[in-house]
C-alpha cells in the first residue's frame, strides 16, 4: 500500500532507503511540486477562485479579449488625434501599455509639453489643456460606449437568429405542401418575409407585424373579408410567389348514373336509344 502511495506522488520507493533530512526536504519538495501542478491544471480550482482577493495587477494582466481590442482602439484614436510619433511612444512605460488611465495621463503629458514648448503664451497654452482635457474626457466616454454598444448589438443579434429559428420549425410543419429542399428555400423566403414585416415572438410563435410600426398586426384581404395575416398564411404567399408551394388536389368522388326508361317504347328516337344503350353498358361493365 504505501508503495502505491508513493507511486502516485511520484516518488520512486527505492529512493526512501538511508533516508537524510536532505534527501526528505527533496522528496517533500517533489510531493508539494507534483500536488501545487494537479491544482494549476484543474478547471475547477480556477472556478472556485475569489474575484475580489485577486490583486488588481493579475487582472489588468489577464484583460478579456474584447476589453482589450477596445482599449487598442481608444489608443490609435487617440494617437491619430494628438499626432503622437514613434518618438513620442518611446516615452511610454510598460504599465503606461498596460492601464489605458495611465496610457492617457502619458498622452496628456507628452502634448502638454508640446504645446509648452511651441507656444510660449499662457492663455494658448490654457486652452490647448482644456481642449486636451475634453478630449481625453469624450474618448473616456467612448470607451465605456463601446463596451455597451457591443453587448446590445450581441443580444440583438441573438434575438434575430432565435426568430429566424423559431419561423424555420413553423416551416418544417408546413413541409407537406412545399417543393424543393426546404433548408434552402427557407433562405430565400425568409429574409423576403422580414423585408415586408416585422416579426415579434407571442408565446414562442413569430407574429406577423407592420414594418413600420410592430405594435400592429398586418390585416389583408381574404375573400372580401378582413383578416389578420398570420405566419403560416404570409408563409404560404411567399412560397407561392417563388412557385414553390403545392396546392391540396381535391379528390372527386365517383357518382353513378341510373336511367330509367323503357326502351321498348317507340317514343325516343332510335339513334337516342342506341346511345343511352352504349352509355348503359359502359356504365355497368
Amino acid at each position: 500500500m504505501s508503495e502505491l502511495l508513493y507511486t502516485k506522488l511520484g516518488i520512486d520507493p527505492s529512493s526512501l532507503e538511508g533516508l537524510t533530512e536532505e534527501k526528505a526536504v527533496e522528496i517533500a519538495s517533489t510531493i508539494e511540486s507534483g500536488i501545487r501542478s494537479k491544482i494549476l491544471e484543474s478547471e475547477d480550482f480556477y472556478k472556485t477562485l475569489d474575484e475580489n482577493k485577486i490583486p488588481s495587477e493579475y487582472k489588468n494582466k489577464y484583460l478579456s479579449e474584447g476589453t482589450s481590442k477596445i482599449a487598442g482602439i481608444a489608443k490609435k484614436t487617440l494617437d491619430k488625434e494628438f499626432a503622437l510619433t514613434q518618438e513620442d511612444k518611446s516615452k511610454f512605460g510598460e504599465e503606461d501599455l498596460k492601464n489605458i488611465d495611465k496610457y492617457i495621463s502619458k498622452v496628456k503629458e507628452i502634448y502638454s509639453g508640446k504645446v509648452n514648448a511651441g507656444n510660449n503664451e499662457v492663455g494658448n497654452l490654457q486652452n490647448e489643456n482644456l481642449t486636451l482635457k475634453q478630449s481625453v474626457e469624450e474618448y473616456k466616454g467612448q470607451l465605456e460606449n463601446l463596451t455597451t454598444e457591443y453587448e446590445l448589438r450581441t443580444a440583438d443579434r441573438l434575438k434575430q437568429k432565435d426568430m429566424e429559428s423559431l419561423t424555420m420549425l413553423e416551416v418544417i410543419k408546413l413541409s407537406g405542401q412545399l417543393m424543393g429542399n426546404i433548408g434552402a428555400t427557407f433562405k430565400l423566403v425568409y429574409p423576403s418575409l422580414t423585408e415586408k414585416y416585422a416579426l415579434v415572438e407571442e408565446g414562442g410563435i413569430p407574429s406577423i407585424r407592420k414594418k413600420d410600426n410592430p405594435a400592429f398586426k398586418v390585416e389583408f384581404d381574404n375573400a372580401g373579408k378582413k383578416e389578420h395575416l398570420s405566419l403560416n398564411k404570409a408563409l404560404e404567399l411567399e412560397y407561392k410567389a417563388l412557385g414553390l408551394w403545392k396546392e391540396t388536389e381535391e379528390k372527386s368522388n365517383p357518382q353513378t348514373i341510373t336511367i330509367n326508361t323503357d326502351f321498348m317504347k317507340k317514343t325516343i328516337p332510335e339513334n337516342i336509344q342506341e346511345s343511352i344503350r352504349k352509355e348503359r353498358a359502359f356504365l355497368e361493365s
